[in-house]
C-alpha cells in the first residue's frame, strides 16, 4: 500500500515514489531495475463475501512480528502476497530451507492479522526481468515478474497469486 518503505540504492523509498528504472535492492542478486509499477485496483470480493470478510482481508504485519525491526514499521499487504521466510525441519542447519507463503497463511490473531479496515484500498504491484526476493520495511517480499504482472492484470486479475 501507499506508505511502504523498499530497500532502493538511495534508501528506502515509499512505493508510490518509485519509478520504472530504479534500482531496488533484491536478496540474491544485489540491485536490479524495476522494470514495472502498477497501481492496482482493490481486488472485487466474491460474491458471497461481506466487506469485513477476514478471509479477504488485507493482512498487517506489526512492527517486530518476524524479529527486532522486521518489519520496520507495521506493514499492510493483500493476503496473497508472498512472504519469503526461513523454516527449519528439526535441528541443524542441514534442515533449514527457504520459501514464500501468502500473507494470510501467516495470520496468528497477534502480530499478523486480518486489517478489514484496508478494504477496498489499493496496493502496488512491482516487476522486475524475473520474479525477486525484496526489502518493504526490512520484510522480504516475493515480487512477480513484470510479464507476470502484465499477463495478470491483463487478464482481468488484480491480486498477485
Amino acid at each position: 500500500m501507499s506508505g511502504t518503505r523498499i530497500a532502493t540504492l538511495r534508501g528506502m523509498r515509499p512505493v508510490e515514489t518509485l519509478r520504472e528504472g530504479d534500482r531496488i535492492i533484491t536478496h540474491s542478486r544485489g540491485s536490479q531495475r524495476l522494470q514495472l509499477i502498477r497501481k492496482l485496483p482493490a481486488p472485487d470480493l466474491p460474491a458471497n463475501a461481506t466487506p469485513t470478510d477476514e478471509a479477504h482481508a488485507p493482512v498487517i504485519i506489526e512492527a517486530g512480528a518476524f524479529g527486532k525491526l522486521r518489519p520496520m514499521e507495521a506493514l499492510v499487504v493483500s493476503p496473497q502476497q508472498p512472504l519469503f521466510v526461513r523454516m527449519s525441519r528439526g535441528s541443524g542447519n542441514r534442515n533449514r530451507y527457504n520459501d514464500t507463503v501468502p500473507a494470510r497463511y501467516l495470520v496468528n490473531d497477534r502480530t499478523v492479522t486480518p486489517d478489514p479496515e484496508s478494504q477496498g484500498r489499493s496496493f502496488y504491484a512491482i516487476g522486475f526481468e524475473r520474479p525477486e526476493v525484496i526489502q518493504a520495511e526490512n520484510l522480504p517480499l516475493a515480487c512477480l515478474s513484470a510479464a507476470q504482472i502484465t499477463r495478470l492484470t491483463e487478464s482481468g486479475r488484480s491480486d498477485e497469486e
